[in-house]
């Protein structure tokens, strides 16, 4: 029933164009991490 009623539209193209997008402000935040001051790292654990 809903198949009937379901837009088929893959959205394919938008769906990238998101993804690309959320790429780069991940990336951009990335590359922009600082650390504040009242926040303290701990160490890593063992894999």
């Amino acid at each position: 029933m809903q198949a009937a009623h379901h837009d088929r539209h893959a959205c394919t193209d938008e769906k990238r164009a998101a993804l690309v997008t959320w790429e780069a402000r991940l990336e951009a935040i990335r590359q922009s991490e600082r650390t504040p001051s009242n926040v303290v790292r701990l160490g890593q654990r063992a894999a």
